[in-house]
Parts: C-alpha cells; structure tokens; sequence
C-alpha cells in the first residue's frame, strides 16, 4: 500500500510541476524549434552519449577490481544497458542498479551485497565529479540566479558531500549517523551508509583504483555537458559551454530529487529557470530538456535487446532482492 501511495503521490507531483511549465510555454513556437533543429548536432548528442556509457562501463570495471571482480568489458556493457533499459522503460521495485548488481554476482559468485556496493559506490564518485566540475565553473563563470550567485550553491553542496563521506570513514561520526537513521526508524538509509562505507574502504584501500575511477567520472561528467551543449546547439541556443558547466550539474542534482517520474517536471523547470538566466526562450529551453530525456530512452533501447534472453529470471531478482532487504532488516533490528 505504501508503495502505491508514494507512486501516486509521485505522479500528482509531476503533473503538478509539468502543468507549471508549460502554461509557460507557447506550442507553436515549440514545434517551429523543433522544425528547424540542425540534425548533425543531434547526432553528435547520440554519439556522445553511447560514447559516455563505455567510459561509464569502464569505470565500474575499475571500481570492481578492489571487490576481486576482474569483469570482462562485453559483460559489463550488457549489464550496463540492461540496467538503462530497467531504469527507463520499467519502472518497478527492481530499478536497474539493483537489477545489474543482482546478475554481476550470479555471474561472479559474488554475494548479492558486494555487488550492489560497486553500483553504490559509482553514484557516491559520479556526484562528487559532478559538485567538483560545476564549483569550478561556477567559480570560473560567476553565473547568478535571482541574484544569488550559483558559486556559493555548489560550495554548500560540496561541503556536505565531503562531510557525508567524512562521515562513512571517521568511526565516531559514522556511529553518530548509524544512531540517529535507527531512531529516526530509516533502517533503509542504515543500511546503505554501512553498504557504501564498506565499499569506500575496500576502494580507498587501492590508491589507483581511487585515482582511475576519479579520472574517469571527471570525463564521463565532461561529456555529459558536452553532449547537452551539442543538443543545444542543434536547436540554435547559443550559450556559451561555459553556462552548460554550470547549469547542467545543477539540473543533474536536480533530478536526483525523488518526487517525480523519471525527473518529469524538475528537470523541465530547471531547465526553463536556469536557461532564462541567459536569455533562452522558455520553447527553447524546453525543447532542450525533452531532447535530453530523449537522449536517455535512446540510449536504453538496446538493453531491451540484452534483457530479453533474462527476463523469465525476473522473478528471481526479484527473490534476491527481497530476501537480501529482509535480512539486512533482521540484522538491523537485533543490532543495540
């Protein structure tokens, strides 16, 4: 029940931040951008993106060694996109992390736990690429909204990213944080902390593991504005990619936010908020965050290819999944 109440409390939320949009936005004009978008700019922007995905799919490789996992890149890609297609096109209990770590264990022999770290730990690097790349932009550009500059954002959320994993090393804090999750009753967010905190060590504990993977999410983060900015270009906003430093990891962060599907709505208003900083039209600035939803599913698709020889074994992910949730609640609630 809880679940279906938060899906229908999602769905209300992005309806209600779509409709705040795009009463904002004149749909004639929207067609003639899309009419006149330049082609070879698009495809640049799907070029990049698969491009970014084998620089991603390279970094998990890297993350994995300190687990004992040396992965081939092939199994990897499969996972990888299987995960996409999981995050996109299914939007279930089983998301694709969860999906990817349940079937790199079975092929490793590795347990559920240890496998879903690594996925874990991939976010915990990615952000931290993302805050450094858009404080140094930011910093760089000096971009304001509504007067604020966007610098002093960044700085504020880079501080508690290094507190947070500050945190998940020194013993007392991370105890302090273990504490006030469990009376608080989040026995979820205990367990991720513990999940993450493990895997940091186990990876801190290799210096060039630590210095590969940070390399490789700087360049993935890279292209991931890149590929925005090409976008942009298609659809003839002209900014300069300076702007798309700054702006494309707030929408980034932005999305992260759980309240909507799939980022509907927030990524939309970022968008139309951010880019009318900079005198984009509100058509433009839309067209612009549809192109890069779009981008995502495109690059989604040929997980449907890879997940259609697995998915009589959904049910079984599913099992691993719950059973592994069910004892880690067990173990939390016998923990003083």
């Amino acid at each position: 029940m809880r679940k279906w109440a938060g899906l229908v409390i999602r769905l209300g939320v992005t309806a209600g931040l779509l409709a705040l949009v795009l009463v904002r936005v004149d749909f004639r004009s929207l067609l003639d951008v899309v009419a006149g978008a330049r082609w070879q700019w698009l495809l640049a922007a799907v070029g990049l993106q698969f491009v970014t995905l084998l620089w991603a799919i390279r970094r998990w490789q890297v993350i994995l060694v300190p687990f004992g996992i040396v992965a081939g890149f092939w199994r990897l890609t499969r996972l990888v996109f299987v995960g996409q297609f999981f995050n996109a096109f299914l939007p279930t209990g089983v998301g694709g992390d969860l999906f990817r770590a349940y079937y790199l264990g079975k092929s490793y022999e590795r347990p559920f736990s240890v496998a879903l770290v690594s996925t874990l730990l991939e976010r915990d690097v990615g952000l931290c690429a993302l805050l450094l790349i858009g404080t140094a932009a930011a910093g760089y550009q000096r971009i304001e909204f509504q007067g604020v500059p966007l610098l002093y954002l960044f700085v504020a959320l880079l501080a508690c990213f290094m507190v947070a994993n500050l945190a998940l090393f020194h013993g007392s804090l991370h105890e302090l944080v273990i504490r006030l999750f469990r009376r608080f009753g989040r026995t979820d967010l205990t367990r991720k902390v513990e999940e993450v905190s493990d895997g940091l060590s186990r990876l801190r504990a290799d210096k060039t593991a630590v210095i590969k993977t940070l390399g490789l999410s700087l360049v993935i983060q890279l292209l991931s504005v890149f590929i925005i900015w090409a976008a942009a270009r298609a659809i003839h906003i002209e900014s300069p990619v300076e702007a798309f430093l700054v702006f494309i990891p707030v929408i980034g962060l932005t999305t992260m936010i759980p309240l909507t599907i799939n980022g509907f709505g927030l990524r939309e208003g970022a968008y139309l908020l951010l880019f009318s900083q900079i005198q984009v039209p509100p058509e433009r600035s839309i067209t612009l965050s549809l192109i890069h939803f779009s981008l995502n599913l495109l690059s989604a698709i040929p997980g449907m290819l890879f997940y259609l020889p697995l998915r009589g074994e959904r049910a079984s992910v599913v099992s691993t999944i719950e059973e592994y949730q069910h004892e880690k609640t067990l173990k939390d609630s016998e923990t003083p």
